[in-house]
Protein backbone atom coordinates (compact mmCIF):
# COMPACT_ATOMS: atom_id res chain seq x y z
CA UNK A 1 0.00 0.00 0.00
CA UNK A 2 3.23 2.57 -0.16
CA UNK A 3 2.96 3.13 -3.78
CA UNK A 4 2.07 7.01 -3.21
CA UNK A 5 -0.15 9.68 -3.38
CA UNK A 6 -1.57 12.83 -5.69
CA UNK A 7 0.01 17.15 -5.02
CA UNK A 8 -0.60 20.13 -5.41
CA UNK A 9 -1.14 23.85 -4.64
CA UNK A 10 -1.92 24.63 -0.85
CA UNK A 11 1.23 24.83 1.23
CA UNK A 12 1.47 23.83 4.57
CA UNK A 13 1.83 26.55 6.71
CA UNK A 14 2.20 26.72 10.59
CA UNK A 15 1.26 29.88 12.66
CA UNK A 16 5.21 29.75 13.20
CA UNK A 17 6.24 27.96 10.10
CA UNK A 18 6.25 30.41 7.08
CA UNK A 19 6.06 29.34 3.92
CA UNK A 20 9.17 31.10 3.02
CA UNK A 21 12.43 30.23 4.67
CA UNK A 22 10.44 27.89 6.96
CA UNK A 23 13.21 25.31 7.98
CA UNK A 24 15.76 28.06 9.64
CA UNK A 25 12.74 29.97 11.24
CA UNK A 26 10.82 27.02 12.77
CA UNK A 27 10.32 28.12 16.60
CA UNK A 28 9.27 25.48 18.45
CA UNK A 29 5.57 25.70 20.60
CA UNK A 30 2.15 25.83 20.09
CA UNK A 31 1.16 25.61 16.56
CA UNK A 32 -2.38 24.33 14.41
CA UNK A 33 -2.42 23.08 10.69
CA UNK A 34 -3.36 26.05 8.50
CA UNK A 35 -3.99 25.47 5.14
CA UNK A 36 -3.69 28.65 3.25
CA UNK A 37 -2.73 29.44 -0.26
CA UNK A 38 0.27 30.21 -1.56
CA UNK A 39 0.68 33.40 -3.03
CA UNK A 40 0.20 33.51 -6.05
CA UNK A 41 -0.36 35.90 -9.30
CA UNK A 42 -3.14 36.14 -11.19
CA UNK A 43 -1.49 33.94 -14.33
CA UNK A 44 0.20 31.59 -13.50
CA UNK A 45 1.43 28.08 -15.16
CA UNK A 46 0.86 25.36 -12.69
CA UNK A 47 2.73 22.02 -13.77
CA UNK A 48 1.30 18.70 -12.29
CA UNK A 49 3.77 16.09 -11.86
CA UNK A 50 3.40 12.12 -10.97
CA UNK A 51 5.99 10.40 -9.01
CA UNK A 52 6.41 6.96 -9.06
CA UNK A 53 8.32 6.14 -12.73
CA UNK A 54 8.26 9.95 -13.46
CA UNK A 55 10.48 11.87 -10.66
CA UNK A 56 11.56 9.05 -9.16
CA UNK A 57 11.89 5.20 -10.30
CA UNK A 58 10.59 2.46 -7.43
CA UNK A 59 7.89 -0.30 -8.69
CA UNK A 60 9.16 -0.76 -12.44
CA UNK A 61 12.54 -1.54 -10.30
CA UNK A 62 11.21 -4.32 -8.05
CA UNK A 63 9.02 -5.61 -11.12
CA UNK A 64 11.89 -5.41 -13.56
CA UNK A 65 10.13 -3.10 -16.19
CA UNK A 66 13.04 -0.69 -16.44
CA UNK A 67 15.38 -3.56 -16.98
CA UNK A 68 13.10 -4.87 -19.54
CA UNK A 69 12.95 -1.07 -21.21
CA UNK A 70 16.43 -0.87 -20.60
CA UNK A 71 18.86 -3.96 -21.00
CA UNK A 72 22.32 -2.03 -19.54
CA UNK A 73 20.40 -2.37 -16.45
CA UNK A 74 20.72 -5.88 -14.83
CA UNK A 75 17.81 -7.47 -13.51
CA UNK A 76 19.34 -8.82 -10.56
CA UNK A 77 20.38 -5.13 -9.18
CA UNK A 78 17.55 -3.31 -10.06
CA UNK A 79 15.42 -5.61 -8.09
CA UNK A 80 17.94 -5.79 -5.45
CA UNK A 81 17.99 -1.77 -5.33
CA UNK A 82 14.09 -1.75 -4.98
CA UNK A 83 13.79 -4.22 -2.41
CA UNK A 84 16.28 -1.58 -0.35
CA UNK A 85 13.98 1.54 -1.70
CA UNK A 86 10.69 -0.55 -0.12
CA UNK A 87 12.46 -1.06 2.97
CA UNK A 88 13.74 2.19 3.46
CA UNK A 89 10.23 4.03 2.59
CA UNK A 90 8.25 1.60 5.11
CA UNK A 91 11.45 2.03 8.24
CA UNK A 92 11.62 6.10 7.56
CA UNK A 93 7.48 6.08 7.51
CA UNK A 94 6.84 3.73 10.39
CA UNK A 95 10.16 5.20 12.60
CA UNK A 96 9.94 8.71 11.86
CA UNK A 97 6.65 9.46 10.48
CA UNK A 98 4.11 7.61 12.69
CA UNK A 99 3.08 5.38 9.49
CA UNK A 100 2.33 2.54 11.88
CA UNK A 101 -0.49 4.34 13.74
CA UNK A 102 -1.56 5.81 9.85
CA UNK A 103 -1.65 3.68 7.90
CA UNK A 104 -5.21 2.99 6.00
CA UNK A 105 -5.90 7.01 6.67
CA UNK A 106 -6.31 8.08 3.04
CA UNK A 107 -6.04 11.92 3.35
CA UNK A 108 -6.07 13.82 -0.41
CA UNK A 109 -4.03 16.38 1.09
CA UNK A 110 -3.51 17.22 4.53
CA UNK A 111 -6.11 20.14 4.31
CA UNK A 112 -8.09 17.00 5.15
CA UNK A 113 -7.31 16.85 8.79
CA UNK A 114 -7.33 20.47 9.46
CA UNK A 115 -11.37 20.42 11.32
CA UNK A 116 -9.71 17.63 13.64
CA UNK A 117 -6.31 19.90 14.43
CA UNK A 118 -6.91 22.20 17.82
CA UNK A 119 -3.21 23.02 18.35
CA UNK A 120 -2.64 20.70 21.49
CA UNK A 121 1.51 19.38 21.55
CA UNK A 122 1.54 16.04 20.50
CA UNK A 123 2.65 13.86 24.00
CA UNK A 124 6.33 14.11 24.68
CA UNK A 125 6.39 9.93 25.09
CA UNK A 126 4.67 9.29 21.73
CA UNK A 127 7.39 12.04 19.97
CA UNK A 128 10.18 9.86 21.14
CA UNK A 129 8.99 6.74 20.92
CA UNK A 130 7.41 6.57 18.04
CA UNK A 131 6.64 3.11 19.15
CA UNK A 132 2.67 2.81 17.76
CA UNK A 133 -0.20 3.50 20.21
CA UNK A 134 -2.76 2.41 18.60
CA UNK A 135 -3.70 1.90 14.80
CA UNK A 136 -6.24 5.03 13.85
CA UNK A 137 -9.20 4.28 11.78
CA UNK A 138 -10.70 7.73 10.94
CA UNK A 139 -9.48 11.20 10.84
CA UNK A 140 -9.34 12.59 14.35
CA UNK A 141 -7.69 14.86 16.72
CA UNK A 142 -4.88 12.29 17.09
CA UNK A 143 -4.44 11.83 13.71
CA UNK A 144 -4.37 15.58 13.17
CA UNK A 145 -1.46 15.73 16.09
CA UNK A 146 0.39 12.97 14.24
CA UNK A 147 -0.22 14.69 10.78
CA UNK A 148 1.21 17.93 12.21
CA UNK A 149 4.14 16.35 13.11
CA UNK A 150 4.92 14.71 10.25
CA UNK A 151 4.92 17.96 8.24
CA UNK A 152 7.56 19.65 10.48
CA UNK A 153 10.02 16.62 9.94
CA UNK A 154 9.84 16.77 6.35
CA UNK A 155 10.14 20.28 6.04
CA UNK A 156 13.30 20.09 8.46
CA UNK A 157 15.00 17.79 6.01
CA UNK A 158 16.15 14.12 5.97
CA UNK A 159 19.72 14.40 7.65
CA UNK A 160 18.41 15.95 10.12
CA UNK A 161 15.21 13.59 10.70
CA UNK A 162 17.71 10.78 10.73
CA UNK A 163 19.29 11.90 13.51
CA UNK A 164 21.91 9.28 12.87
CA UNK A 165 24.59 10.06 10.52
CA UNK A 166 25.30 5.77 9.18
CA UNK A 167 21.45 5.85 9.05
CA UNK A 168 21.92 9.08 6.55
CA UNK A 169 24.37 7.79 5.22
CA UNK A 170 23.53 4.71 4.00
CA UNK A 171 20.13 6.11 2.64
CA UNK A 172 22.57 8.19 0.49
CA UNK A 173 24.32 5.27 -1.01
CA UNK A 174 20.81 3.67 -2.36
CA UNK A 175 20.14 6.83 -3.94
CA UNK A 176 23.81 6.76 -5.64
CA UNK A 177 23.82 3.17 -6.22
CA UNK A 178 20.36 3.66 -8.00
CA UNK A 179 21.32 6.94 -9.87
CA UNK A 180 24.18 4.90 -11.22
CA UNK A 181 22.22 2.00 -12.82
CA UNK A 182 19.71 3.79 -14.10
CA UNK A 183 21.57 5.93 -16.23
CA UNK A 184 21.19 9.21 -13.88
CA UNK A 185 17.66 9.57 -13.89
CA UNK A 186 17.39 10.38 -10.16
CA UNK A 187 20.09 13.06 -10.34
CA UNK A 188 18.42 14.38 -13.13
CA UNK A 189 14.94 14.68 -12.00
CA UNK A 190 16.48 17.01 -9.25
CA UNK A 191 17.82 19.40 -11.69
CA UNK A 192 14.74 19.59 -14.06
CA UNK A 193 13.10 20.83 -11.10
CA UNK A 194 15.69 22.99 -10.38
CA UNK A 195 15.55 24.34 -13.92
CA UNK A 196 12.14 24.93 -14.64
CA UNK A 197 11.34 26.94 -11.37
CA UNK A 198 14.81 29.15 -12.58
CA UNK A 199 13.96 29.50 -16.26
CA UNK A 200 10.61 30.46 -15.34
CA UNK A 201 12.17 33.03 -13.28
CA UNK A 202 14.58 34.34 -15.63
CA UNK A 203 11.95 34.36 -18.88
CA UNK A 204 9.85 37.56 -17.39
CA UNK A 205 6.54 35.02 -18.06
CA UNK A 206 4.37 33.83 -15.52
CA UNK A 207 5.15 32.47 -12.53
CA UNK A 208 5.34 28.68 -12.06
CA UNK A 209 4.07 26.28 -9.69
CA UNK A 210 4.68 22.68 -9.19
CA UNK A 211 2.90 20.11 -7.60
CA UNK A 212 3.05 16.45 -7.45
CA UNK A 213 0.35 13.88 -7.79
CA UNK A 214 0.24 10.11 -6.95
CA UNK A 215 -1.66 7.20 -5.94
CA UNK A 216 -0.65 5.90 -2.70
CA UNK A 217 -1.00 7.25 0.64
CA UNK A 218 0.05 10.69 1.95
CA UNK A 219 3.11 9.44 4.53
CA UNK A 220 4.73 7.34 2.52
CA UNK A 221 4.82 9.98 -0.50
CA UNK A 222 6.52 12.08 2.19
CA UNK A 223 9.29 9.33 3.05
CA UNK A 224 9.78 9.25 -0.85
CA UNK A 225 9.94 12.65 -1.55
CA UNK A 226 12.30 12.83 1.45
CA UNK A 227 14.67 9.56 0.42
CA UNK A 228 14.64 10.62 -3.33
CA UNK A 229 15.63 14.32 -2.56
CA UNK A 230 12.87 16.18 -3.46
CA UNK A 231 11.43 17.32 -0.84
CA UNK A 232 12.89 21.18 -1.25
CA UNK A 233 10.43 21.14 -4.69
CA UNK A 234 7.37 20.63 -3.06
CA UNK A 235 5.72 21.85 0.21
CA UNK A 236 3.54 19.05 2.54
CA UNK A 237 0.12 20.36 1.44
CA UNK A 238 1.68 20.62 -2.44
CA UNK A 239 1.15 17.01 -2.25
CA UNK A 240 -2.36 14.95 -3.14
CA UNK A 241 -3.67 11.93 -2.96
CA UNK A 242 -5.71 10.23 -5.53
CA UNK A 243 -6.11 6.92 -4.75
CA UNK A 244 -9.72 7.15 -3.87
CA UNK A 245 -11.22 9.80 -5.64
CA UNK A 246 -8.82 9.26 -9.21
CA UNK A 247 -6.53 11.49 -10.87
CA UNK A 248 -9.14 13.74 -12.72
CA UNK A 249 -11.04 14.77 -9.69
CA UNK A 250 -7.85 15.93 -8.22
CA UNK A 251 -7.03 17.88 -10.95
CA UNK A 252 -9.96 19.43 -10.85
CA UNK A 253 -9.57 20.06 -7.23
CA UNK A 254 -6.41 21.21 -8.35
CA UNK A 255 -7.78 23.75 -10.71
CA UNK A 256 -9.88 25.35 -8.59
CA UNK A 257 -7.09 26.45 -6.26
CA UNK A 258 -5.82 28.34 -8.72
CA UNK A 259 -7.16 31.70 -10.67
CA UNK A 260 -9.40 31.04 -13.55
CA UNK A 261 -6.56 32.64 -15.64
CA UNK A 262 -4.12 29.99 -14.84
CA UNK A 263 -3.04 27.61 -17.33
CA UNK A 264 -2.14 24.00 -16.63
CA UNK A 265 -0.12 21.18 -17.69
CA UNK A 266 0.41 17.39 -16.43
CA UNK A 267 4.17 15.60 -16.77
CA UNK A 268 3.37 11.90 -15.97
CA UNK A 269 3.51 7.90 -16.92
CA UNK A 270 0.33 6.57 -16.87
CA UNK A 271 -2.85 6.35 -19.42
CA UNK A 272 -5.28 7.83 -16.34
CA UNK A 273 -3.14 10.62 -15.98
CA UNK A 274 -3.01 11.18 -19.77
CA UNK A 275 -6.96 10.61 -19.92
CA UNK A 276 -7.71 12.58 -16.66
CA UNK A 277 -5.27 15.88 -18.63
CA UNK A 278 -7.06 15.71 -22.11
CA UNK A 279 -10.70 15.48 -20.06
CA UNK A 280 -9.87 19.21 -18.88
CA UNK A 281 -7.91 20.20 -21.74
CA UNK A 282 -4.54 20.45 -20.52
CA UNK A 283 -1.40 19.52 -22.68
CA UNK A 284 0.18 16.03 -21.22
CA UNK A 285 3.54 15.19 -21.75
CA UNK A 286 4.35 11.34 -21.05
CA UNK A 287 7.35 9.55 -19.66
CA UNK A 288 8.76 6.21 -20.70
CA UNK A 289 10.84 4.15 -19.17
CA UNK A 290 12.54 3.41 -22.55
CA UNK A 291 14.12 5.30 -24.94
CA UNK A 292 13.58 5.96 -28.28
CA UNK A 293 9.66 6.68 -28.34
CA UNK A 294 9.64 10.07 -27.77
CA UNK A 295 11.47 12.44 -30.34
CA UNK A 296 14.32 14.35 -29.66
CA UNK A 297 14.66 16.22 -25.89
CA UNK A 298 14.12 19.42 -28.12
CA UNK A 299 10.74 18.18 -29.69
CA UNK A 300 7.65 19.81 -28.11
CA UNK A 301 5.74 17.40 -26.31
CA UNK A 302 2.06 16.50 -28.29
CA UNK A 303 -1.11 18.35 -27.26
CA UNK A 304 -3.42 16.28 -24.82
CA UNK A 305 -5.74 15.90 -27.40
CA UNK A 306 -3.71 14.42 -29.94
CA UNK A 307 -3.28 10.47 -29.97
CA UNK A 308 -1.63 8.83 -27.01
CA UNK A 309 1.59 10.20 -26.54
CA UNK A 310 4.46 7.81 -27.26
CA UNK A 311 6.55 9.19 -24.14
CA UNK A 312 10.35 9.94 -23.58
CA UNK A 313 12.99 9.13 -20.33
CA UNK A 314 13.22 11.89 -17.99
CA UNK A 315 16.54 12.03 -18.80
CA UNK A 316 15.52 13.26 -22.21
CA UNK A 317 13.25 16.38 -20.92
CA UNK A 318 14.69 19.62 -20.87
CA UNK A 319 13.18 22.67 -18.83
CA UNK A 320 12.33 24.44 -21.83
CA UNK A 321 10.26 21.13 -23.20
CA UNK A 322 8.25 21.56 -20.09
CA UNK A 323 7.53 25.25 -20.32
CA UNK A 324 6.74 24.78 -23.84
CA UNK A 325 3.66 22.83 -22.89
CA UNK A 326 2.38 26.37 -22.07
CA UNK A 327 3.35 27.72 -25.24
CA UNK A 328 5.79 30.31 -23.96
CA UNK A 329 6.17 33.49 -21.43
CA UNK A 330 2.71 35.12 -20.93
CA UNK A 331 0.86 32.84 -23.87
CA UNK A 332 -1.31 29.83 -23.93
CA UNK A 333 -1.37 26.89 -26.14
CA UNK A 334 -4.20 25.46 -28.06
CA UNK A 335 -6.73 23.61 -25.34
CA UNK A 336 -5.71 25.02 -22.19
CA UNK A 337 -8.69 27.06 -21.25
CA UNK A 338 -9.64 29.40 -18.15
CA UNK A 339 -11.22 26.81 -15.07
CA UNK A 340 -14.63 27.97 -15.83
CA UNK A 341 -14.40 27.21 -19.27
CA UNK A 342 -13.22 23.62 -18.35
CA UNK A 343 -16.07 21.76 -17.24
Amino acid sequence: SIRCCVTVVFAFRLSEYPVSGAKSNYVKGRQNLSVEPIRISLNMRVVVWDLDETLILFHSLLTSEFSKANPSCHAGEAFSLGQKWQDAILDLSDAKLFYAELEGICLSNISDIEPFDDGEELAEEDVQNNAPQELFRFPCKGVAQRIRKCCIRYLEGLETLSGDKREFDYWSSIYIDTDVAVGGWLSHARKLLRGVTEQADSDGGEQVHMVVVTLGELVPTLAKLLLFKLSEFFEPGSVYCAREVGKEQCFRKIRNIFPPSSAFAVVGDSPEEEAAARALSWPFLRIALGGGGGGSAGARPAPCDSTVSRGRRLTDVRPADVLALFGGPGRRPPGIRARDAAG
